[in-house]
């Protein structure tokens, strides 16, 4: 059976990607600094998950965006 993709946090997915690929980290190295699986990495991304407010906190962090994934996390 296929994962249910939530358009909505696709979006969000997609600027995790971004962000990420931008810092030059991997789904495992953005996990395991934001003490995440590379699991819910990857399902953040396609939209199939959607994280936790203090999720988008921890992975702002790690990637030092200055909040820009917890903005987005509100608005959604």
């Amino acid at each position: 059976m296929a994962e249910k993709v939530d358009e909505l946090w696709l979006r969000w997915g997609a600027e995790l990607a971004r962000l990420c690929s931008s810092a030059g980290r991997t789904q495992t190295e953005l996990g395991a600094s934001a003490l995440l699986s590379k699991s819910a990495i990857s399902s953040f991304e396609r939209g199939t998950r959607i994280p936790k407010r203090h999720q988008a906190e921890a992975i702002d962090a790690a990637l030092s965006t200055g909040g820009t994934l917890t903005r987005l996390w509100r608005g959604a």
